[in-house]
C-alpha cells in the first residue's frame, strides 16, 4: 500500500528563502524509508490561502514568520476535525512570550524562535512527527480524501472545506465509492449496483442522488461524461 506524508509550508515571504524553508526542502533525505513504499509530499502556500490547507490533509503544517494574528483558532480546529493526526510548528524571528503563548492557546504544539534554529533539530522535530503519524496511519484507516472533501468511514462524517456536509445515507456511500476510486469513471449501473445492490435502476435514482451529492460538495468534484458515466475528479495540488 502506498502512503504519502504531506508537509504544508505556509510563509508571507514572497521569495520563500527563510532558513526554515532551506531545511524543508532538505528533509526528504534526511528520512530513512527502510524500504518502504513511503513518499513524502511538499507543498508550499501564502498565508492568503489558508483555506487551501483543508483540502490537502496535512500531516504536518510549518508556519514561517506568519503574524500570529492571521492564524485562527477555528482554522486549526477545523483542520484537526477532518486531519486528527496533523501537527503543527509555528516559527517566529525572535522569541516573545507573549506571542508563543497565543499561538499555544490556539492548539499549535510546537512554537521554535529563529533566534535558536538548529538545522539538525529541526530535522529531527520533523522525523520524530512523521514516524508517529506513520504509526497511526499504519493503525487507522478510518479517513478517506480527495480534493476538499474528507470522510470519516466510522463516523459517517463529510466535511468539504473543514465545514460539516450532512449527506443521507445512499449519498454517503455513493461518496464513499467515488473517494475510494478517484479518477475512474463507472456507469450508472455500476453505481447501483454498488450502493443499492440490484442490476437495473430504472427509476433514475443514480442520477437523482449524485445532482443532490454535487449540490452539496461542488459540483467539479463529479464529473459526468454521456460515454463514460460518473468519476470523482482529483485535482493536482502542487505537490514537489
Amino acid at each position: 500500500m502506498n502512503k504519502s506524508f504531506t508537509i504544508a509550508y505556509v510563509s508571507e515571504n514572497q521569495k520563500y528563502n527563510t532558513k526554515v524553508l532551506e531545511s524543508f526542502n532538505k528533509f526528504r533525505n534526511f528520512i530513512n524509508f527502510n524500504n518502504e513504499n513511503i513518499s513524502v509530499k511538499r507543498v508550499i502556500i501564502k498565508a492568503s490561502e489558508f483555506d487551501y490547507l483543508t483540502g490537502i490533509n496535512p500531516d504536518l503544517v510549518i508556519f514561517d514568520n506568519i503574524k500570529d494574528n492571521l492564524i485562527s483558532k477555528e482554522l486549526i480546529k477545523r483542520i484537526k476535525i477532518i486531519s486528527p493526526l496533523t501537527h503543527f510548528i509555528y516559527f517566529c524571528e525572535t522569541y516573545n512570550s507573549a506571542v508563543f503563548l497565543r499561538v499555544l492557546k490556539k492548539e499549535i504544539e510546537f512554537c521554535v524562535s529563529l533566534d535558536f534554529f538548529n538545522e539538525e533539530l529541526f530535522n529531527q522535530t520533523l522525523l520524530n512527527i512523521f514516524k508517529k503519524v506513520m504509526e497511526a496511519n499504519r493503525l487507522n484507516t478510518t479517513i478517506i480524501w480527495g480534493n476538499n472533501i474528507s470522510m470519516n468511514l466510522v463516523e459517517r462524517k463529510v466535511w468539504k472545506s473543514g465545514h460539516e456536509v450532512v449527506l443521507t445515507k445512499n449519498e454517503f456511500e455513493i461518496l464513499k465509492f467515488f473517494l475510494e476510486n478517484q479518477n475512474v469513471f463507472f456507469t450508472k449501473e455500476q453505481i447501483f449496483k454498488k450502493v443499492w445492490g440490484y442490476d437495473e435502476d430504472i427509476t433514475g435514482l443514480v442520477i437523482q442522488y449524485i445532482f443532490k451529492l454535487k449540490k452539496k460538495i461542488g459540483k467539479d468534484n463529479i464529473v459526468n461524461l454521456p460515454d463514460d458515466g460518473y468519476c470523482f475528479k482529483r485535482k493536482n495540488f502542487n505537490f514537489y
